[in-house]
């Protein structure tokens, strides 16, 4: 009976993302992540993310395939509905490329929405400005030296894709 319903979840995620329903996407996503099974799969109230939150990622072993497939959909749902933290938190223990990528993008965006949140908190204009307060120097984005040591690892270890690369590219990019 679980598998039969993990199926029909699956399918509604993919129906409802298609359709451009992205909260009754994520709703079916969760409730997939929630249904029991023999693997560890996180509850719902252990994937909740606060903005304090360590985002590093968790050192686990390798989930079950469809276990991490459908973290990555839940994560996917999250990043569509621009909840880039919550999805980041969901793949913190991603090991495939497709999911490590949306994790290490959305805590890119997660930053800059950061780094316009405080530009405007200074007065600046999307920080176009060098300076905003006199002596005090314009917003950053607060996640890309996590993002620089974790792509720079990657990269040590042979682990990017295209993909990965052109974020790694952007890290370093904003980072001068």
């Amino acid at each position: 009976l679980v598998p039969m319903a993990a199926s029909e979840l699956r399918r509604a995620v993919r129906a409802l993302t298609a359709r451009g329903l992205r909260s009754s996407a994520s709703w079916a996503a969760e409730q997939l992540i929630g249904l029991p099974s023999s693997g560890d799969i996180p509850t719902a109230s252990a994937t909740s993310a606060n903005d304090d939150e360590d985002m590093r990622p968790v050192e686990e072993g390798a989930r079950d395939d469809d276990v991490g497939d459908d973290l990555v959909m839940l994560a996917k749902t999250y990043f569509d509905l621009n909840e880039f933290k919550r999805a980041a938190h969901i793949l913190r223990s991603a090991k495939g490329p497709c999911g490590r990528f949306l994790r290490w993008y959305s805590l890119f965006l997660a930053g800059e929405r950061r780094k316009s949140e405080e530009a405007l908190e200074e007065g600046g204009a999307g920080g176009s400005a060098t300076t905003g307060v006199v002596g005090k120097a314009r917003a950053t984005n607060q996640m890309l030296p996590l993002l620089q040591e974790e792509l720079s690892a990657a990269s040590s270890a042979n682990g990017l894709d295209a993909f990965g690369w052109y974020l790694y590219a952007l890290v370093l990019r904003e980072t001068m």
